[in-house]
């Protein structure tokens, strides 16, 4: 992890402790007792970049500075939430958030196109145990809908329980 990486990581990590949204309890018990919330993508094993969040694949520097410094701030971290959430385009890509659900099934009737594509076409569906407090669970519709939450950092893959096919797949 090179400085600037860490540093944000440490931003990212103190402000989600900051503004801490309600996250859906859904996992099991034992996973919950850990601090931790049972959650899935649906993405390819071999794309280790479905794993990171846009703002450290298509970043800046000074991209990574800025969104830094929203985060610092409730108001920031809400606002980069619902942009990750909305999909605008040009902001969804200094995006510091990966999308992941608490619920599969939930996330598969969707109504929010672009989540349904992805589940429909993802030949993989990984499940993680992440701790609770880097995770955010946005208020907009079509995030109730799809039981989306999103994980706050650059580690995903640090928190990989397995990896299963895709259920929901269409082939």
């Amino acid at each position: 992890m090179t400085g600037r990486d860490a540093e944000a990581a440490r931003v990212f990590q103190a402000a989600a402790r900051l503004f801490k949204a309600p996250a859906d309890t859904s996992g099991t018990r034992a996973v919950q007792a850990a601090g931790k919330i049972r959650v899935f993508r649906f993405c390819d094993r071999n794309n280790p970049d479905d794993l990171i969040p846009n703002l450290w694949r298509n970043g800046t520097e000074a991209d990574i500075r800025r969104v830094t410094g929203l985060a610092r701030f409730p108001e920031g971290m809400r606002q980069l939430a619902e942009l990750h959430v909305q999909g605008v385009d040009g902001r969804l890509r200094l995006s510091p958030f990966v999308s992941v659900t608490s619920d599969p099934q939930v996330a598969g009737r969707t109504r929010d196109g672009l989540l349904r594509e992805i589940i429909h076409t993802s030949p993989e569906r990984a499940e993680f145990d992440v701790p609770c407090d880097l995770l955010y669970t946005p208020q907009g519709l079509l995030a109730t809908d799809a039981a989306e939450m999103l994980y706050l950092g650059n580690d995903l893959a640090d928190h990989l329980v397995r990896w299963e096919p895709n259920p929901y797949r269409r082939r």
